[in-house]
């Protein structure tokens, strides 16, 4: 596998402490996926284990630089930045005992695709608030709630990907959302949240690039690392949406997501109550549906 560079300046929130540590956790998913592409996976179990090792106790402490430094600067979202760390202190947990007691290449590469997300998006949506301190719900910017799930696309296409969003079309759902992969996020709260994005190839393509510096070698057949980033994707944003259309805390979110690799309709979907939209980029397009069930 040639060389990938995750880690990327634009990623930088501003304070040099946090900046060289998020840059230490990128190196080592760098060192994790690197393994998912040998093909002697026996012989690099230990050097995993160390790495798992050394991602459990280096997130505690860099979490806790993160929110020493919130709480030196009284940011406004504390609380909410410290709950997310602590969900995903749980995360890394699970994943590293599941990948002792099961270690394949499959699992590894699950873990890699969640881990290698998520860092990114937390970075690129949460930390770089801190120094700003400013809110990670900007609810009140929206009027109503095909503004906001817009403006939280945009946000997620451009903000963090630099895929300018060109136009966008509220749509009447027909029951089935097209696209080259499909990603189905339910999140579970006080009521149940259902989204649906279908990403077009070239779109998908794109992102999956932008994310890990990898291609996707089959978009028929997508392997656990590719799989567990777009699941990924699709379960934050569908929390942060929750969150930003609702009074729901995200502590309380249970999230279940899943792939399809054609046209997909569910059948539990009421599409008399369903916002359905058409975001078009320069790198294709992706349809979005969400309701509650």
């Amino acid at each position: 596998m040639d060389k990938v560079h995750l880690w990327k300046d634009e990623y930088k929130i501003g304070s040099e402490p946090i900046d060289s540590q998020h840059r230490e956790l990128f190196s080592r998913i760098e060192q994790l996926l690197a393994i998912t592409q040998t093909s002697g996976m026996d012989e690099s179990k230990k050097e995993c284990c160390d790495i798992l090792d050394f991602l459990v106790t280096y997130t505690i402490r860099h979490f806790a630089a993160e929110e020493a430094l919130q709480k030196e600067l009284d940011y406004v979202d504390y609380r909410q930045h410290a709950r997310l760390h602590k969900q995903f202190q749980n995360t890394v947990l699970t994943y590293k005992k599941e990948i002792e007691e099961n270690f394949s290449k499959g699992v590894l590469k699950n873990f890699v695709g969640t881990l290698l997300t998520w860092l990114t998006m937390h970075v690129c949506i949460c930390d770089k608030k801190i120094i700003l301190n400013e809110p990670m719900d900007p609810r009140n910017r929206f009027g109503n709630k095909e503004e906001l799930i817009w403006g939280t696309m945009k946000s997620f296409l451009t903000g963090i990907y630099h895929i300018p969003v060109k136009a966008t079309k509220a749509c009447v759902y027909k029951g089935y959302v097209d696209g080259d992969i499909i990603v189905r996020s339910m999140i579970k709260g006080h009521k149940c949240h259902l989204f649906l994005y279908g990403f077009s190839q070239d779109l998908a393509k794109t992102l999956y690039n932008k994310l890990s510096d990898l291609h996707i070698k089959d978009m028929e057949h997508l392997d656990e690392l590719e799989q567990s980033a777009f699941i990924e994707i699709g379960d934050i944003i569908s929390s942060q949406l929750v969150i930003r259309l609702t009074d729901e805390n995200h502590s309380s979110f249970q999230s279940r997501g899943c792939i399809f690799t054609e046209r997909y309709s569910d059948p539990g979907i009421s599409i008399s109550d369903s916002i359905f939209m058409d975001l078009y980029t320069g790198s294709g397009n992706i349809q979005l549906m969400y309701c509650q069930v």
